[in-house]
């Protein structure tokens, strides 16, 4: 096997090990976490933060293990713009702060849906719902 063929698998591993460390992340930092979505108003902060790190763990793993990599990665897009909104509301915010979050925004939204656009198209085509799940 050449360095070619293993280049999806290493690449398969750091995007998947991205989202999984992400989780664990949130983990070690829970309470600011659960703080920011009391501060936000979100219903079931102590049920919407742990589905939320139980979903970057499992997604994560599913992708490094090539469990179901279309329907993961699909489910991390929709899970990046939902978490992304809630923490980097950048409009919400003036001057110096705004343009923070607007770049924290900008760049979780491009490196995520790149890195899990490139895992969509080079596995195989999705053609049909059944498709996900291959």
């Amino acid at each position: 096997m050449n360095l070619l063929n293993l280049l999806p698998i290493i690449g398969k591993f750091f995007i998947g090990f991205y989202f999984a460390g992400v989780g664990f992340w949130n983990i070690y930092h829970w309470r600011p976490a659960l703080r920011v979505l009391i501060n936000k108003n979100i219903p079931l902060p102590f049920v919407v933060l742990p589905l939320g790190i139980f979903w970057e763990i499992t997604a994560g793993t599913m992708i490094i293990f090539g469990s179901y990599v279309k329907l993961a990665a699909l489910s991390l897009m929709i899970f990046t713009v939902i978490a992304i909104t809630i923490y980097h509301d950048f409009w919400n915010h003036e001057g110096e702060l705004r343009r923070l979050n607007m770049k924290v925004f900008l760049a979780n939204l491009v490196i995520s849906f790149g890195a899990l656009l490139l895992l969509l198209n080079n596995i195989t085509p999705i053609t049909t719902f059944t498709d996900l799940f291959t």
